[in-house]
């Protein structure tokens, strides 16, 4: 009865018009009244009217529901008693279609609130911009990465590292690339990859960067390794003409496999092997010592971990240090917090990387009045960091990405094998160290 209230209501309102009408034109018709007739024209009128209203104030609330919804107002404010009284049952409808609205909007948000967890747990840093180049999206990583915000314009980040100009500049998705920059005098590798999300009235570009030092270290010092025993190959080769001189000697004092007389050996004989006994101990000795440090990096050496005082060792490499350091009016600051840190290592190793930092500190001073300033703390996660700085030359930004490799130096007459060994001894320990250069200052620094 309830559900056909309406049509009842518009039935009747119809036939009460429609007997309006034929009484209007009966009385036409058939009589001069006209004071009746008057009377029915007005009563004609007023239902009319009357219908309209009601079909437009039923009308009126239904629009006003649906504004809501479109609106995400889910509070139903129109007249739920004219709607349930004209329509029956069709407000139960209208709630279910509310609440099914309210359950969408909530998981609507539970999703995005996930997705949002996973973009801040991941360490690969993702900066999503507009077209306008407002930042729109920025994970943890890349905070910490480049120190942006989302309430940023894209411009702040490319005039503060202008290697990524063209990472952004461009309109299309790219293909992973390797972006070199250097951040706080840090050399840092990038894998960078765009991509472009069209929606309905807006284009975003999604960009990630992904921090692969770690992998390049490791396939460099693989690739390094099978270089370097192919350099012990060649090396090895050059005894030949070696083998070769020992031969001509033993050709000018023998005969048929006897010692000669002394008097069938000319003084032109012995000046010869005199001679070639100067080239090969010269020779010799040059291959043996560059053979032995190649040797270090191919077969570094086994851990002997202990628990030792930082304060101790830095003060060891100190005394080690003192004449020289003195001679060159070099000021050696050591700062360990708290002073009783230990550090859980192979005591000799390490102190071998620390004197070869040191040592390459005490040769980058030339002016009077430098410092070398040795540093031991426990950072947030636990680890500790080692930092050795000097007030040196610095090292180029050029320089910043080939230090490590074997053989690179800058020296006149270096081998470059001291800081490639240092590497592979805080690999072994499960450590990194970096380098950062300002200005004239630089800082090495080790973690474990």
């Amino acid at each position: 009865m309830k559900a056909n209230r309406f049509s009842s209501i518009i039935v009747l309102r119809v036939a009460l018009i429609a007997l309006s009408c034929f009484a209007l034109i009966w009385y036409v018709e058939q009589t001069n009244r006209l004071v009746s007739i008057l009377f029915l024209v007005i009563l004609l009128a007023l239902q009319l009217a009357s219908l309209i209203h009601y079909l437009n104030r039923v009308n009126r609330d239904l629009i006003n529901f649906l504004v809501y919804l479109q609106e995400d107002d889910t509070t139903l404010a129109y007249s739920k008693k004219r709607v349930e009284k004209n329509f029956g049952n069709i407000i139960i409808d209208l709630d279910r279609i509310v609440k099914k609205l309210h359950q969408a909007g909530v998981e609507k948000a539970q999703q995005q609130h996930y997705i949002n967890a996973i973009v801040e747990q991941v360490s690969v840093g993702l900066i999503a911009y507009t077209s306008t180049g407002k930042i729109d999206l920025v994970n943890r990583a890349a905070k910490e990465l480049f120190g942006v915000n989302r309430t940023e314009n894209i411009s702040v980040l490319t005039h503060q590292y202008p290697e990524l100009v063209e990472v952004f500049s461009s309109s299309s998705a790219t293909a992973p690339t390797l972006v070199k920059l250097v951040k706080q005098g840090q050399l840092v590798h990038l894998a960078v990859k765009k991509n472009i999300l069209r929606f309905s009235d807006e284009v975003i570009t999604l960009v990630s960067f992904d921090d692969i030092r770690s992998e390049l270290e490791a396939q460099e010092i693989d690739a390094w390794r099978k270089l370097i025993r192919i350099l012990r190959h060649e090396i090895m080769n050059s005894i030949t003409p070696i083998l070769t001189l020992t031969t001509a000697i033993r050709r000018n004092f023998t005969r048929n496999g006897d010692t000669k007389a002394m008097e069938l050996v000319s003084l032109e004989n012995v000046n010869d092997a005199l001679t070639s006994a100067d080239v090969i101990e010269e020779r010799s000795k040059a291959l043996i010592a560059f053979v032995e440090k190649f040797k270090s990096l191919t077969n570094p050496p086994a851990l002997t971990i202990g628990t030792f005082s930082v304060e101790s060792c830095f003060q060891k490499i100190g005394t080690l240090y003192a004449k020289e350091l003195k001679k060159r009016a070099i000021q050696l600051h050591i700062a360990v917090t708290p002073p009783t840190l230990q550090l859980a290592a192979d005591e000799e190793l390490v102190e071998q990387v620390v004197i070869n930092l040191v040592k390459n500190s005490v040769e980058a001073i030339s002016s009077a009045k430098g410092f070398i300033r040795l540093a031991a703390a426990t950072r947030i996660d636990g680890k500790t960091a080692i930092q050795v700085t000097d007030s040196g030359c610095g090292i180029p930004p050029e320089y910043l990405d080939s230090i490590f490799v074997p053989s690179f130096t800058t020296k006149e007459n270096g081998m470059g094998i001291g800081l490639s060994l240092s590497k592979q001894i805080m690999q072994l320990h499960q450590g990194t160290i970096s380098v950062s250069s300002n200005g004239g200052t630089t800082t090495f620094e080790l973690i474990f």
